[in-house]
């Protein structure tokens, strides 16, 4: 009766110690969620804030830099008169010079977001691509016909020679899971 009620104790202790890991991991994946989200939250806060102070920097500081810029930056290696004056050749090489080059620094900065978002937009429709092909694989693998599911079976070993890590992980695990669950028919 005594070896009973200690069986018996440690199965009530070792439920109730598994009970309180499951909170303790239900608490800590909470607890994940919320950062995870803070952070998005923060980092989309930083991003559109970063965006308008591009769209004034461009729309006030580009404009004040090519009016105002060409005396205050190169002012210095041209004397007074000709400052004051502002007809002469001397000043306008100067200002032509100046506003050519701020020109072409903002047009290669122009580029050079287009080129991030383009990569941007390469990637997501590379991302796109990749779960269409997955889910028509998987369309495949749950056919009848033998030759469909073969086609599945190898649409899904083309994603993973083809796909990132992630996408070529998911695809071996549900080819692994599709070879163990399905039955084998045989003739």
């Amino acid at each position: 009766m005594k070896t009973v009620l200690v069986v018996l104790a440690q199965l009530v202790h070792m439920w109730f110690a598994r009970r309180a890991r499951r909170a303790a991991a239900r608490v800590d994946l909470d607890r994940r969620r919320r950062r995870a989200r803070r952070k998005s939250r923060s980092l989309r806060w930083a991003g559109g804030c970063g965006v308008v102070a591009g769209v004034l920097l461009v729309l006030v500081g580009l404009p004040l830099l090519l009016w105002k810029g060409p005396a205050l930056l190169d002012g210095k290696y041209i004397d007074a008169e000709t400052l004051k004056g502002g007809t002469s050749a001397a000043m306008a090489a100067l200002i032509t010079g100046l506003r050519t080059s701020i020109v072409a620094f903002t047009a290669a900065l122009g580029a050079g977001i287009a080129l991030l978002y383009t990569a941007r937009t390469y990637r997501l429709t590379r991302r796109g691509q990749i779960t269409e092909r997955f889910t028509k694989a998987l369309e495949r693998l749950g056919s009848n016909e033998v030759y469909v599911r073969i086609g599945g079976i190898l649409a899904l070993e083309q994603i993973v020679r083809d796909a990132p890590e992630q996408a070529a992980t998911d695809a071996a695990r549900v080819l692994g899971h599709f070879i163990r669950e399905r039955p084998q028919s045989r003739p």
